[in-house]
């Protein structure tokens, strides 16, 4: 498996709602992420900044599984409500992906 990590930055005000919305996520929407490879996924929030972390072994099949999906696009435009424009987002989600920048060694034997 392999980690992967995302960022975006909500608007001011829409935290609660952004947490009430993952609390309640539409039962569709969980199936369609556990049916695209996923295994984890987590989120975090630091008031308006929130980070994603999932574990999937073919991110660019887990992508695309997402991207075909009419669920996520419904889910998508809700989540553009909340979050903040942003001039390096690229694709049609409303996070941006993080480049890995270090990862733990095994213990030394």
């Amino acid at each position: 498996m392999a980690l992967h990590g995302w960022t975006m930055t909500l608007k001011p005000g829409c935290e609660a709602e952004y947490d009430r919305a993952h609390r309640e996520i539409w039962p569709e929407m969980l199936a369609m992420l556990h049916g695209s490879g996923i295994t984890q996924y987590a989120i975090f929030r630091d008031g308006r900044t929130v980070f994603g972390c999932m574990d999937t072994p073919d991110i660019a099949a887990t992508r695309a599984h997402i991207a075909a999906s009419p669920v996520n696009a419904r889910w998508q435009a809700e989540m553009r409500k909340l979050v903040e424009d942003d001039p390096r987002r690229t694709g049609p989600g409303v996070a941006m992906a993080m480049e890995r920048a270090w990862d733990m060694p095994p213990p030394k034997r």
